[in-house]
Order: structure tokens, then sequence, then C-alpha cells
């Protein structure tokens, strides 16, 4: 799968609908991408610019911001290591490749993550059977 592969399933994961869930800690979403992401990709970014966001822009945000920083990653570690960066923030992902040398501790470390965020605050727990819906498409 290349890099525009990824995108696409991702786009088709996550919808193309403006979310604002009160309960969702990751904030108001379009086609998965959040406003904090949007202002790296596009600074000064308004809400009203993610309400607003196309799908061809969506391509360059996810491209720009969770792509290319990766790019030298192989495939299938790379749809895996772009999948967590667009859920969990491409900083953390940067950590967790520093601690994570291969792609099955990768993948550990991913799924263990989401027991921490429901121990953290039980009220995620809602989200679960999503969260692991996405990383199954990874074990191998």
């Amino acid at each position: 799968m290349d890099s525009s592969a990824i995108i696409e399933a991702i786009l088709v994961r996550e919808g193309s609908i403006y979310t604002d869930a009160p309960d969702d800690k990751g904030g108001p979403t379009k086609f998965g991408i959040t406003l904090p992401t949007l202002q790296l990709w596009r600074h000064g970014a308004t809400l009203a610019d993610l309400v607003a966001l196309s799908i061809d822009d969506a391509r360059q945000v996810y491209k720009f911001v969770f792509v290319t920083p990766f790019i030298a990653y192989p495939e299938p570690f790379l749809g895996l290591i772009v999948g967590s960066a667009v859920q969990h923030g491409k900083g953390r992902i940067e950590g967790w490749l520093t601690t994570c040398g291969d792609y099955a501790s990768f993948l550990r470390k991913r799924i263990s993550f989401y027991g921490e965020i429901v121990i953290a605050h039980p009220s995620q727990l809602k989200w679960l059977r999503g969260w692991l819906n996405r990383v199954i498409l990874f074990v191998r």
C-alpha cells in the first residue's frame, strides 16, 4: 500500500462529516482532522476553516503532517505509524518510534496505550471497540 492508499483508507474510516462529540477528548474533527492538526498545515486556521475543509485539502493535510515525516518507514509499518499518528498525535508517535524498534513492539505499544487511556479516563471506554477495530487491521 503506497502513501496515497494509506491516506484514502484513513479518509474512508474517518468519514467526511464534521463532528464535535462532547465526550470525545480529541475534539472536533472533519475527515478525522482536528483543528490543531489543520493549523500545522495552515497556520492561523480557524474552526470555520475546519468545518469548510475539502477532501482535497484533507489529503494534503494527511500527506504533510502524517505521511511525509515517516515516509522512510517501509510498508506495512508506514500504515501503522500514520494511522497511529492520526489518532494519538505525531509527537507521541515520534517518541514511540524511539523506544519501539520494530513493527510488533510498536503494535503492542499502541494496543496497550488504549488500555492506559481507559484506565485514566473510564468515560473513554465507549470508544474502545472502534479503536481496536482500527488497530486490528495491522495485526499480521
